[in-house]
């Protein structure tokens, strides 16, 4: 699903979040350059800890993150086994961030995973 550049705002994208928390079967969403921030962090924290939405790829780019919803979203990612791309660049984090790392490690162990059937 393709929602780039549509304005969403952070409350647009926590609703959309909401709304496809348990209804649909998305595998890649494109969000990229919607103004989404904290609300949003909060409801994907939900979707990518849960894992029933199974979403493989997932562009966050452009938006207007910070390093907190990086940490946030990189420690719900923990147990998330579906996820195997994501791109954060152009954010509002500040500084080289670690956090890219953990999640980029997150992400290649489930592609690896995927890839051998477990």
């Amino acid at each position: 699903m393709n929602l780039r550049l549509n304005r969403l705002m952070d409350d647009g994208g926590r609703m959309l979040l909401e709304g496809l928390c348990d209804t649909c079967k998305i595998i890649h969403l494109n969000l990229s350059g919607n103004l989404l921030a904290r609300q949003t962090t909060i409801m994907l924290m939900h979707i990518l800890a849960e894992g029933n939405l199974l979403l493989e790829s997932l562009d966050l780019s452009c938006n207007e993150l910070t390093n907190r919803d990086l940490h946030d979203i990189a420690k719900a990612m923990e147990e998330n086994e579906a996820s195997i791309s994501m791109d954060l660049r152009l954010n509002r984090v500040t500084g080289e961030s670690a956090v890219y790392d953990t999640i980029q490690q997150i992400l290649r162990r489930n592609e690896l995973k995927a890839q051998s059937g477990g």
